[in-house]
């Protein structure tokens, strides 16, 4: 059984890891605030970018998919969806995330 302690752990991973991300984007960590009326929020306050962090042991494709198709359902009007995926793994760095897209959201956005 998985304890509290280790769970607190994990959890200020992935918090750590939107807080350095939102901060690449010249954004802010959501925080706690993740439901509205459609279901969801992204987990960095941007004007510009629809952001969903994912620190993952083990990125499969389909959770990359179900990423980048969450910052689309979570993104506003005029928000750009990308997911951004990290391999949890200590000493890893930020630099080696990855910044992931549908093709067919990337042809609407940049093509």
């Amino acid at each position: 059984m998985e304890s509290l302690r280790s769970r607190t752990v994990a959890d200020k991973a992935w918090k750590a890891f939107e807080r350095r991300i939102a901060a690449v984007f010249g954004g802010k960590r959501r925080g706690a605030d993740t439901r509205d009326e459609r279901g969801g929020k992204t987990d960095v306050i941007h004007p510009y970018w629809a952001i969903e962090c994912k620190l993952l042991g083990a990125p499969t494709f389909s959770a990359m998919k179900n990423a980048c198709l969450q910052a689309e359902t979570n993104a506003a009007e005029n928000q750009e969806p990308v997911a951004i995926i990290k391999r949890k793994s200590q000493g890893s760095s930020d630099d080696d995330a990855l910044v992931v897209m549908r093709l067919g959201t990337f042809k609407e956005w940049r093509l």
